[in-house]
């Protein structure tokens, strides 16, 4: 017998989509991070902003380990919240720098 799709349901390609774009998101936010951190250290008494390395690692990290999670069992929560928290410490990264 054949499964209708229920309105909530979202297809298995989209939600690998979506995972990995979560992922590139969180990887592109990292990596201007690094940037502007670079352009702060060019000036002559910028205070640094001293957890840059932990959250470099967990923006970098989380999300990618959730989106090997997520995008192989889209069912799994644990994958979509390791992307969602990547994705927030990158934010909050960016925002700090």
């Amino acid at each position: 017998m054949k499964q209708g799709r229920g309105i909530g349901r979202v297809s298995r390609r989209t939600s690998v989509r979506f995972a990995w774009a979560l992922c590139a998101l969180s990887l592109a936010l990292t990596a201007l991070s690094l940037f502007l951190l670079i352009l702060n250290l060019s000036q002559p008494n910028t205070p640094l902003y001293d957890p840059w390395l932990d959250n470099t690692l967990t923006a970098v990290f989380y999300p990618t380990v959730g989106a090997l999670v997520a995008s192989r069992r889209p069912e799994n929560p644990v994958g979509w919240l390791l992307c969602l928290y990547g994705l927030a410490i990158s934010i909050s990264y960016i925002c700090a720098e």
